[in-house]
């Protein structure tokens, strides 16, 4: 059995502990991540990326010289570049200094 003493000390020590937990700080929400950029983009959007105008990537599509696209079914047949299709044409444009 326990004693009056041992007692009083557990319920001391549960109102304690109580206390620090009310008093510990509440963890906060993470915060929102930054927006991921666009993995396939428009015309405008590509040729701004690899920094030239959208009329150049355009010519550049319709004499298959350009990066790669996917040309969208249904009205209109919108073209949209993947990011990693620029950053791999990009790459194998690369020139190296003699």
């Amino acid at each position: 059995m326990q004693s009056g003493v041992e007692n009083f000390l557990e319920d001391l020590i549960e109102r304690i502990a109580a206390r620090v937990i009310e008093r510990m700080p509440r963890p906060q929400p993470a915060a929102p991540q930054a927006a991921q950029p666009a993995q396939y983009l428009t015309t405008k959007q590509a040729a701004a990326t690899i920094g030239i105008g959208a009329s150049t990537l355009e010519l550049w599509r319709a004499k298959g010289k350009g990066p790669g696209f996917v040309k969208l079914p249904g009205a209109g047949g919108a073209v949209r570049y993947a990011r990693s299709e620029l950053d791999a044409w990009l790459a194998a444009h690369a020139r190296k200094r003699k």
